[in-house]
């Protein structure tokens, strides 16, 4: 089935089998299951933006995933999203070859995120991979938070990756507003997005195609159903139904909707990553980086207050400048 089409004309598009029992694709709405997906934050720097790509997995039984919002710190100010598709590498100056789906100024929030809302939901298909840049007009070097690169992010939906900083509050431009030029490339290699996406998901229902893809808690459900099709099995009252209608019972099951069913056993589709955080692991590392946020501001705050440098400044923004030293490989 071309999944391209069902994400296009909605609920239904595709339907399977024959007669009157024609069996749905996917499900009719976004399931909200997993809703957000949040990087690690160690602050190592502050520019004008940041551009990465954005890929999702494709061994969960979903049709598509529906990215609503996009999460940053900083200063902020007139903000921009900006998507392309098939990732970012070799446009990081070509406009025309983006779309932008966020345009508002926000108060600055140098502590906590801000959600960016996008005005048109983000769709990925399985394995489909794009681009995001997230930019800020304002003026200076602190407008949003950003790290060096690491091991980048992933959960079992979504890959965030690596990508470039942007040291030019001109979104896509080597000048900034007062037409400074700058000596070498205004873009950073090897940085990381610091920040949330929320997202929604669209779940494949049960067909005989993607069995092998859903919980085992489910499959185990789908072989009782189906021993009903032996000989054996004369006595049951579902040995009178015909498979076809069987098949049409099945597929209207909201498997994802069964209880705690999914957190009872080891679900691991086909070439799904056994690395992952859990969600045990995510809330201390959640927890970790608000004390770490919060002991950062109360030494920036003493720190000012024993010297004549300004807060953001100094401890916290220490790193704010990006230099090229930082980048062997900077781009000319």
């Amino acid at each position: 089935p071309d999944m391209a089409a069902a994400a296009e004309d909605g609920a239904g598009a595709i339907r399977l089998g024959h007669g009157a029992l024609m069996r749905s694709l996917a499900s009719a709405e976004l399931v909200h299951t997993v809703t957000q997906v949040e990087t690690h934050d160690h602050e190592d720097h502050t520019f004008a933006g940041i551009m990465f790509n954005v890929k999702a997995r494709y061994e969960m039984p979903m049709e598509y995933m529906e990215v609503k919002s996009v999460w940053v710190r900083g200063e902020l100010g007139p903000m921009t999203v900006w998507v392309t598709q098939d990732g970012y590498e070799d446009k990081e100056e070509d406009q025309s070859r983006w779309t932008c789906i966020h345009d508002e100024t926000h108060a600055e929030s140098r502590w906590e995120l801000k959600e960016l809302k996008l005005s048109v939901p983000l769709v990925l298909l399985p394995g489909q991979c794009i681009g995001m840049y997230v930019h800020s007009k304002t003026e200076g070097d602190e407008q949003i938070v950003y790290d060096n690169q690491r091991i980048g992010h992933a959960d079992e939906f979504v890959i965030i990756g690596s990508g470039k900083a942007h040291l030019v509050n001109v979104p896509f431009s080597r000048f900034g507003t007062q037409g400074q030029h700058w000596w070498g490339s205004p873009w950073r290699q090897r940085r990381e997005f610091v920040g949330r996406l929320d997202y929604g998901l669209r779940w494949l229902l049960w067909n005989p195609d993607c069995n092998k893809s859903l919980p085992p808690a489910f499959r185990a459900i789908v072989w009782s159903l189906m021993m009903t099709r032996h000989e054996r099995s004369r006595m049951s009252f579902l040995w009178h139904l015909e498979t076809e209608m069987l098949f049409y019972i099945i597929n209207n099951v909201e498997w994802w909707e069964m209880g705690d069913m999914k957190e009872q056993v080891e679900w691991q589709p086909p070439g799904y990553p056994t690395d992952l955080p859990t969600k045990e692991t995510e809330e201390d590392l959640r927890q970790d980086r608000l004390i770490w946020r919060q002991h950062m501001h109360n030494t920036a705050m003493q720190y000012h207050h024993h010297s004549a440098y300004q807060p953001y400044g100094g401890v916290g923004f220490d790193s704010d400048d990006d230099d090229d030293d930082e980048d062997e490989d900077y781009e000319e």
